[in-house]
């Protein structure tokens, strides 16, 4: 696949005015297609109008939109179904983790899968009988299909870095300390680190941005609150639920081998025999540091400039 766009970005450059149409725009080049070769070239132009930035997906439907344009001009040029088409088309699973052709890397993915429960969703097969009845009420109807993938998460600074920590706030309380901005984490993190660990939402606290606490993060742009903090959070759940393997088996008394963790419960195997995460945590309350306090660090994506070829050329020459 060849492209070439021009972009305005208006009576000068804002901040991240040409980075939208470029490289914004190219990482999601060849989408869910397991394509051999793509080359691309955008032309920025500086015109007259207001500068553009960054606005509820930043060049990523810019590109599934002409990508998949293209699939359907493909399809009616090969006389085969959209649907068709895109499934000849799609990385297959067995090839993860894929590297594209512009050199981005997917770690995994099930694309066929997302297509067939679109397509079920739709009753893309009963489309005809339900346009002929639409015809026959004086009626059109038409459909459309598109995969639309988009690059997240990635960082301009530190790798896409994000820490989290965790530790004993007050009796039965877990204090949660993220290095994200933004006021929409709150209500999904918290929920997301109490499920992990099997506790009431009540008995965590959220902070970020407190005087004295370092720790390395990025802008809660790019859907990075969730991809970076959230999953983050979900790691250094997970080391906390490992590290009270030790203390549930001391607790009840049986070798750390046969303790399994479960909806917020230490659990002797094939028996009743359990403590909870919450319990664990009451009877070490006067141990300092608690022993379940962790810390956790999360890197997603790469570091920006080492996600721009072009830039690395340029360098070089």
């Amino acid at each position: 696949m060849r492209f070439h766009f021009v972009a305005n970005i208006g009576a000068f450059t804002a901040i991240n005015g040409a980075f939208v149409p470029t490289r914004s725009t190219l990482a999601c080049m060849t989408g869910v297609y397991d394509l051999a070769a793509v080359y691309a070239r955008v032309e920025l132009a500086v015109t007259n109008t207001a500068p553009t930035a960054a606005y509820r997906g930043a060049g990523r439907p810019v590109m599934s939109y002409i990508l998949e344009r293209l699939v359907d001009e493909a399809a009616v040029a090969l006389n085969m179904g959209a649907a068709e088409l895109r499934r000849l088309n799609l990385v297959p699973k067995e090839r993860f983790p894929y590297t594209t052709a512009h050199g981005a890397v997917y770690d995994s993915g099930e694309f066929e899968v997302v297509l067939d429960k679109a397509l079920k969703a739709a009753d893309w097969s009963g489309f005809e009988q339900r346009r002929a009845a639409s015809a026959a009420r004086g009626r059109l109807r038409g459909r459309g299909i598109a995969h639309v993938h988009r690059g997240h998460g990635r960082g301009l600074c530190t790798q896409g870095r994000s820490d989290h920590e965790v530790r004993r706030r007050r009796q039965n309380h877990r204090l949660c300390r993220r290095a994200i901005t933004g006021p929409g984490p709150r209500n999904d993190i918290r929920p997301g680190h109490c499920r992990t660990l099997g506790i009431p939402v009540e008995h965590v606290l959220l902070r970020s941005g407190e005087a004295g606490i370092r720790l390395v993060g990025n802008s809660a742009g790019g859907s990075r609150s969730m991809l970076g903090i959230g999953s983050t959070c979900r790691i250094t759940s997970l080391t906390v639920i490992e590290k009270g393997m030790a203390l549930a088996a001391d607790a009840l008394e049986a070798p750390a081998a046969d303790i399994e963790f479960k909806d917020g419960d230490y659990r002797i195997k094939g028996t009743d025999r359990s403590i909870t995460m919450l319990e664990l945590m009451r009877r070490h309350a006067g141990t300092s540091p608690h022993p379940l306090d962790t810390s956790g660090e999360g890197k997603f994506g790469r570091h920006l400039s080492e996600q721009l070829p072009y830039r690395r050329s340029r360098d070089r020459s």
